[in-house]
Parts: C-alpha cells; sequence; structure tokens
C-alpha cells in the first residue's frame, strides 16, 4: 500500500502539471478523497474492506462486491440527475468518479479471472498489481516533460519553487528507477 501512496502522489504532480487548465482537478481530487478513506478507514465508498474481506471466501468474491457497489452508485447517479453538464465525467462527483472507474477495473479483471478460471488468489493479486503498475508507468512516461515544463515557469518567484519541485521529483524517480532495477536483477 505505500508503494501505491508514493505512486499517487508523484502521479498527482505529474497530472496537475500537465493539467494547465485545471481540467482534471475533479479527477485528481476523487483519487485524493477515495484513497485518504481506505488508507485511513479502510472504507470504499461506505463499504468496510475490512468486513468485506473476511465475510468473502476469495479474492473473486470480493471483487464481485465491489463492483455491484460501484455499479449501484453509478445506476442511482444516472436515474437521479437529469443536468446535461452531468453526462460529462469531468462534472461528476468524487464519489462517482471513483464508482465508475472501480466498477471499469472490477469488471476488466472479473473478466480476466473468468477467461483464465484462475482459481488461485495470488494470480488475481499479480493481476491487479499489474494493473496498477501499468497505470503508473503510462503516467510516468511524462515525467520528462513535466521537470522540463517546471524548470521554464515564466514568473521567477515561482520558478526557484518549481525547480527546486523538479529537483526532488528527479530525486524520487532515480530512487524508483534504483529499485526497479534491483527488482529485475532479482
Amino acid at each position: 500500500m505505500s508503494s501505491v501512496i508514493e505512486g499517487l502522489s508523484l502521479m498527482k504532480l505529474i497530472e496537475k502539471t500537465l493539467d494547465e487548465n485545471g481540467e482534471l482537478m475533479n479527477i485528481i481530487n476523487a483519487a485524493d478523497v477515495v484513497w485518504a478513506r481506505v488508507v485511513i478507514y479502510r472504507k470504499w465508498q461506505d463499504v468496510d474492506l475490512r468486513r468485506i474481506s473476511t465475510r468473502c471466501n476469495s479474492s473473486k468474491s470480493v471483487l464481485q462486491e465491489l463492483s455491484s457497489n460501484a455499479e449501484t452508485t453509478m445506476v442511482e447517479f444516472k436515474r437521479k440527475v437529469n443536468d446535461f453538464l452531468m453526462e460529462n465525467p469531468l462534472n461528476w462527483l468524487a464519489n462517482i468518479t471513483a464508482a465508475n472507474s472501480m466498477y471499469r477495473i472490477t469488471r476488466t479483471i472479473l473478466l480476466l479471472y473468468q477467461e483464465e478460471n484462475e482459481q488461485v488468489d495470488e494470480g488475481l493479486f499479480e493481476r491487479l498489481s499489474i494493473m496498477i503498475a501499468d497505470i503508473m508507468a503510462a503516467c510516468f512516461t511524462n515525467l520528462a516533460h513535466v521537470i522540463i515544463t517546471m524548470c521554464h515557469r515564466k514568473a521567477i518567484e515561482k520558478r526557484e519553487k518549481s525547480v527546486h519541485e523538479a529537483f526532488l521529483l528527479l530525486g524520487k524517480t532515480e530512487r524508483i528507477c534504483e529499485l526497479l532495477q534491483r527488482q529485475d536483477l532479482a
């Protein structure tokens, strides 16, 4: 979980730097709100993750329950909202954005699970870990552009702080690369 927290903080910085118009702020805020609740309360949209993990007998059934909960949230939202502005996911509330993402991700994992007839929970955990790593890697491909952008801010007052943040970001990414290289050697 600590690796995901670290990755999310880097992804947030990357997204904020690239999102000059602030169009993605709702999605970034949704991720922050949801992840904070997971870390602090061990809850996903009022679903107690500890309770669900003890009640369900497999990872597959946990995913099915999370998927069902997310689907219910989305169906209720679409039924209640008649505003054409809410058709755009960028305008959704944090819990709706999170429910939509949860539904899509759990459905994808369950489809893969069904295709391969995996009976081992470790295989499912590995697949989820790979999905998270792939999403983060896709975001991290923007790191070079972000660091350059941060170093070329126009206002001199902002540039000093921005260059300092870029330097720290570069240090974190070098550390990540070292860890990944060690992982490959093992």
